[in-house]
């Protein structure tokens, strides 16, 4: 299982996610306040101004899998419908994460960053990193929706469904409850993965 590195910010817009995504009697996340997560990996960041304004009709669009775009055409499209408010700079911090991704994935091909996007991906400078702040966008787009929608179904995250999540994805279950960034960004794709079962159960 391979575990993308992400930045302080993004574990907290992922835990204001988890929270919305939570029952408060839960005991898997009882814990978790978006202040002191903020004041523990933000320096006192209390706010994150990204914000989903409207929702379109999630349950109208069509969920199709295709084996070049995933997942991506339905949540785009679901994007196109609602309404957010985006913040360029925070997008911009987030999508460094990214970056960090293709450095690691140059790495693997024995190349550096620059002949990686230059030889494998045949882009330039400009286009790369404006390619990287447009999956930070979608990203961060997609992450709150996901809230907004586990919230609005009542989708919550049991430690059965960390259990299962784990022997999937050969990951130790009690090294997650003591690592607190794994332990959210785990629990943001388990709500991902319910959100998407729940939408395909209502096209049935």
């Amino acid at each position: 299982m391979v575990i993308l590195k992400r930045s302080l910010l993004t574990v907290f817009l992922l835990t204001i996610v988890l929270c919305a995504g939570c029952n408060q009697n839960n005991e898997i996340l009882s814990d978790c306040v978006i202040d002191e997560i903020a004041e523990k990996y933000l320096n006192d960041k209390k706010v994150f101004s990204c914000k989903l304004i409207s929702c379109g009709n999630y349950t109208y669009i069509p969920y199709e899998l295709t084996e070049q775009d995933g997942d991506a055409a339905y949540w785009n499209k679901l994007m196109d419908t609602s309404d957010f408010y985006i913040d360029m700079n925070e997008v911009a911090e987030y999508s460094l994460n990214i970056v960090d991704n293709y450095e690691s994935i140059a790495y693997m091909y024995g190349l550096d960053l620059q002949n990686y996007y230059e030889q494998i991906l045949e882009e330039n400078e400009d286009t790369f990193y404006q390619q990287c702040y447009e999956e930070g966008c979608f990203d961060v787009k997609k992450i709150l929706l996901v809230g907004h929608i586990a919230e609005k179904e009542g989708i919550i995250i049991t430690e059965a469904d960390e259990k299962r999540f784990c022997e999937e994805n050969n990951c130790d279950f009690e090294n997650l409850k003591e690592d607190e960034i794994l332990h959210v960004y785990v629990n943001y794709c388990i709500l991902e993965q319910k959100v998407i079962q729940t939408i395909q159960k209502k096209e049935e």
